[in-house]
């Protein structure tokens, strides 16, 4: 047996089937809003999620495993340790599943750094762990995980981890768009949450039943919003002309990321969209993420036990549609370690920012940076303002 975690106790197996379940759980809902996602995409994301895991299953890390539960440890010579996810990537087997060149870089790169580490791969530390103490296993690990690895371990694609993607490679927003859905689907089935939840609460169609019950005429502005779901859109209205409604309109029965200035205005948001004598949307389908989200949901009688399955749900970005700060979700154009799990859940995906003019120049110029790497990863973007600086 094999593990991959302790709490709860779960084999290698056992959490990549998770996984599986999350991938099939995303496809379903949001496969054809990706516009990058094509039949090979999704290909290399099945594989990734089958592979990523594999390196686990060396005595150095099972024995660590093995130690937190009590149970014999493996025979184990080698001090030192090694990534798990780099030891994946020597057990793909690349040439069966008939890659391009690309593609089998994509597929690399996006398991060797489904976790990002400080410590850069060192092949010769690889292939020692893979020759000496993985080989013997090998025959169990095949049988344990049902899969396909080579006898010859893929030294060639581990010296590849050494060139990272950079924004100037051709596939630079696929391998984002790889690499994001792997860490957002490994996040989600590790920590127990569905990836995407309530695709099918439509925000459009919840605001279009609530301004028909209240007798209101959709105003120019609302029109157009609803006219234009396909495309990204700026709005300059003046104050009081329902650019809230038009932008709910607007993200209609998609998956969507509305971001204001300041939390206050941000709860008032979530409470009218909330509210029965309101919007009334599901309150499980709705999120609200900010520095201080969970002290205002833990405070609402009205979501009694279910705040905090919210709060979880608006941090791994699994909400239908999200209230939220731009400090949470739209800082990925600094590259930071694992920034692509923040991007890649902008591709299925409409963002709303409101209130732009309230940003200082130096912000609104990474805004502006981050609506350019959204509609470069196939999402959509609403900008709205009373005064477009």
């Amino acid at each position: 047996m094999f593990y991959a975690k302790t709490k709860p106790v779960q084999t290698i197996r056992e959490h990549t089937d998770c996984l599986v379940a999350e991938l099939e759980r995303l496809k379903s809902t949001y496969g054809s809003r990706f516009v990058h996602m094509d039949e090979r995409m999704w290909k290399l994301l099945r594989l990734a999620v089958e592979y990523h895991d594999v390196g686990k299953a060396w005595p150095g890390f099972q024995n660590r495993l093995r130690k937190q539960l009590g149970e014999k440890k493996l025979p184990n010579t080698i001090t030192y340790s090694v990534p798990h996810n780099y030891l994946s990537v020597g057990m793909i087997p690349i040439k069966k599943y008939k890659l391009t060149k690309e593609e089998s870089r994509l597929l690399i790169h996006a398991v060797g750094y489904h976790h990002e580490r400080s410590e850069l791969p060192d092949k010769e530390k690889i292939e020692e762990i893979l020759e000496n103490e993985m080989r013997p296993y090998l025959p169990q690990l095949i049988d344990h995980m049902k899969l396909d690895i080579p006898e010859t371990f893929s030294y060639k694609s581990i010296a590849r981890l050494s060139k990272r993607y950079s924004q100037f490679d051709d596939d630079f927003y696929k391998y984002v768009l790889l690499k994001g859905l792997v860490h957002r689907i490994d996040h989600a089935a590790s920590a127990g949450v569905d990836i995407e939840l309530h695709a099918d609460k439509h925000i459009g169609a919840q605001v279009t039943a609530y301004m028909e019950h209240k007798g209101y005429a959709k105003n120019e502005l609302q029109q157009f919003a609803e006219a234009n779901t396909d495309k990204s859109i700026i709005v300059i209205a003046q104050t009081g002309m329902g650019k809230t409604e038009a932008a709910l309109l607007w993200i209609n029965e998609d998956k969507g990321f509305f971001t204001l200035p300041l939390r206050v205005s941000i709860n008032a948001i979530y409470d009218r969209i909330l509210s029965p004598q309101e919007i009334n949307y599901h309150p499980e389908a709705l999120g609200l993420l900010h520095s201080t989200s969970n002290d205002y949901l833990q405070e609402k009688e009205e979501l009694d036990e279910k705040w905090e399955d919210i709060y979880r749900h608006s941090r791994h970005l699994s909400s239908k549609l999200l209230l939220t700060t731009i400090d949470q979700i739209l800082k990925f154009q600094f590259g930071y370690r694992g920034f692509e799990k923040e991007l890649a859940a902008m591709a299925n995906a409409k963002v709303v920012i409101d209130e732009i003019q309230a940003y200082e120049p130096k912000i609104a110029a990474m805004l502006i940076k981050a609506l350019e790497m959204i509609h470069k990863i196939g999402g959509k973007f609403m900008v709205m303002t009373a005064t477009l600086p």
